[in-house]
């Protein structure tokens, strides 16, 4: 009929468009904001809403259905109230995505394997719905990338604050290998947050190292949210607030935001960061098994003890540095998680190769190494 010079623009109608339903729930758009500016009414997608609920049931209170809900029903429950919360002395969050199931996998294998009592270990990661067949894994309403951790890490908080009646909060990273029964003596009521030595030198801790909050910082971060930007560095981040808001911080070189030394009966370490499966797998051999064979060794380098373990794992004894080795036919090559090989032939004393010198330890009879099939 040659109307539709006089139709309104989308902006009057549909001035979200349903690419962005979420940011009616989330509070990316709101009432006063420019996306509004010139609408004369909004829709709020409640089709979408109702296939994905978890928009409605994490709905932020000052996102734009948030305040309307304020505006015309002030008596309204936004999203439900969570039941009663479980009492833990302290609760370890391992900051996950939805592609790291292996990582996941390899955590619960080892060292998840070894849960302790009053200590509760919950998986975090953005996404809308639950993994199946990991109830460990709590899906929060957040971006699932590494660019929005501050996010993921803040939805955390909050999520632990409403679920659980902790003491102690550990974050840290599904790369991190933790010794669980080592980590209450990290708590103490002297201090608010616990980092490792990154917290002295650059005043924020490593997030792979791990760092213990108390329930009071929780909470503080949780009330200055606001001041938690969605993207950045999450551990820079949240080491600043701390600092903002008069935390007590310390800083201790048993939490490590690197492998070597790895945690082992022989030191006192809590943690260790950036660890493959497979070497989450090679820590935890360390960490457990009875060594098969030690041999004190004279290196060009250094000297030490190496200790040898089944699964074809060995490690120095003062260092901390491991490795994987084979034997054959009277060749022992030592492959080192973090130098070059290095080959020893049997020499009828132990091995030997130019100036570097493997013989049995003093008290420790030679014990036949197996035979790698590796």
């Amino acid at each position: 009929y040659g109307l539709f010079g006089q139709a309104a623009p989308s902006s009057h109608m549909y001035p979200v468009p349903w690419t962005r339903w979420r940011d009616c729930y989330n509070g990316n758009i709101r009432l006063a904001g420019p996306e509004l500016s010139n609408a004369w009414c909004v829709h709020l997608w409640g089709e979408m809403a109702r296939r994905e609920p978890d928009a409605w049931e994490n709905m932020r209170r000052n996102s734009l259905v948030g305040e309307l809900l304020d505006r015309h029903l002030p008596d309204h429950a936004g999203r439900p109230a969570p039941g009663p919360r479980k009492k833990v002395n302290i609760l370890v969050g391992i900051c996950s995505c939805t592609g790291a199931a292996d990582r996941r996998k390899a955590c619960r294998e080892t060292w998840l394997s070894h849960l302790q009592e009053g200590v509760e270990c919950r998986f975090f990661l953005g996404r809308r719905t639950p993994l199946p067949n990991e109830p460990d894994v709590v899906a929060l309403w957040v971006e699932d990338d590494y660019r929005h951790l501050p996010a993921k890490g803040l939805a955390f908080y909050k999520y632990a604050l409403e679920h659980y009646e902790f003491d102690w909060l550990f974050k840290c990273d599904d790369d991190t290998y933790l010794v669980l029964d080592r980590l209450e003596s990290l708590c103490d009521g002297r201090y608010d947050l616990v980092g490792d030595m990154s917290l002295a030198d650059r005043g924020f801790p490593s997030g792979g190292a791990g760092y213990l909050m108390s329930r009071a910082l929780v909470e503080d971060m949780v009330a200055h949210g606001d001041r938690v930007p969605v993207a950045g560095a999450e551990d820079v981040i949240f080491g600043k607030l701390a600092r903002e808001l008069g935390a007590r911080i310390h800083a201790t070189p048993r939490l490590f935001l690197s492998h070597v030394p790895a945690p082992h009966r022989l030191n006192d370490r809590v943690s260790a960061h950036w660890c493959s499966p497979g070497r989450l797998h090679g820590i935890e051999a360390l960490f457990y098994d009875k060594p098969v064979a030690v041999y004190d060794a004279v290196h060009p380098y250094w000297r030490d003890e190496l200790l040898f373990f089944t699964h074809d794992r060995f490690m120095r004894g003062a260092s901390g540095c491991t490795g994987r080795y084979t034997l054959q036919d009277g060749v022992l090559t030592l492959f080192w998680d973090n130098w070059e090989p290095e080959t020893l032939k049997a020499d009828g004393h132990g091995f030997s190769r130019g100036s570097f010198f493997l013989t049995p330890a003093a008290g420790s009879r030679p014990i036949p190494f197996p035979e790698s099939v590796s």
